[in-house]
């Protein structure tokens, strides 16, 4: 990719430094200082790239919010699973603020609405993601399920049988003893944000761009994450050994030792494009046709 020099002009700085300005005397009008302001000067672009960072904030503060509240619930007793630990403990800390006494049974009902839609909202996500996943396994790269017009694999990428068998697989597990799978979650969850790392760099590498700032965490995560599956699927492999496991342990160090290796082949695949030697020819163009 050639890069090209950009020279920022006196005047289009003077602009942005009116900007800079203006957001400067609204925020001094202001009786109170707020904790964050996001203003938008610009095209639709920016717009949508300011309601991100809101979105981004807003979440900040429903953290902080929720770690109160788990704090709160302890003292106050609402302690029966996660639901009743996030309603009742900001609920309780509504109703300790006086005059907002008589609200806390109010509060609680919605929060425990709230906390309901977003773990249904949570599912359809999880669901519509698996059915993805699933339906692409059966497709070759660049084809659609519009694309398979009979036989097996046009049962396997119907986006209704893909959701079924996907609910029904779920189910199952949660019903059978998900809990038994559990102790993967926390190192495979952690080793998406490792490969989110290599994925960025790998894009920036590939497209001549500056990309050290992801190395080292890159590599911290995907170090420190397949470590810890081989950890646990040693540790499993261990219990197996002694005799007497259920299916939990099998079920463990089948899928973790799956990880580790789609994780190093991954691993190995963006090193190649990280650090390959870029064609000084290759100037990003199609070849000229004759």
């Amino acid at each position: 990719m050639e890069r090209k020099e950009v020279i920022v002009s006196e005047q289009e700085l003077a602009r942005q430094k009116e900007f800079t300005r203006r957001m400067r005397e609204m925020n001094d009008r202001r009786t109170r200082t707020p904790l964050a302001r996001v203003d938008t000067f610009g095209c639709q672009q920016n717009e949508a790239d300011s309601e991100r960072i809101r979105g981004m904030l807003l979440e900040c503060v429903l953290a902080i919010i929720t770690l109160c509240a788990i704090a709160y619930a302890r003292e106050t007793g609402h302690v029966k699973g996660a639901t009743d630990i996030f309603a009742g403990g900001i609920a309780a800390m509504i109703g300790a603020i006086p005059g907002l006494e008589s609200m806390e049974n109010s509060m609680y009902t919605l929060l425990v609405l709230t906390y309901s839609a977003f773990c249904l909202t949570s599912l359809d996500t999880a669901t519509r993601l698996a059915r993805f996943m699933f339906q692409e396994f059966w497709l070759e790269p660049g084809e659609t399920p519009k694309d398979i017009k009979n036989g097996f694999k046009k049962m396997m990428v119907n986006p209704y049988f893909a959701t079924v068998l996907t609910v029904f697989l779920g189910v199952m597990l949660g019903m059978n003893g998900f809990m038994k799978i559990w102790g993967l979650f926390g190192a495979a969850n952690q080793l998406l944000a490792g490969i989110g790392l290599l994925a960025v760099a790998a894009w920036l590498g590939n497209a001549g761009k500056n990309n050290r700032m992801f190395l080292f965490p890159m590599s911290f995560m995907m170090v420190v994450t397949i470590c810890s599956l081989a950890l646990i699927v040693r540790n499993q492999i261990l219990i197996i050994m002694k005799g007497g496991a259920d299916w939990g342990p099998y079920a463990q160090a089948i899928i973790g030792s799956f990880l580790i290796v789609l994780a190093l082949e991954l691993a190995v695949e963006g090193y190649r494009t990280i650090f390959k030697k870029k064609d000084p020819d290759d100037n990003g163009e199609a070849p000229a046709l004759d």
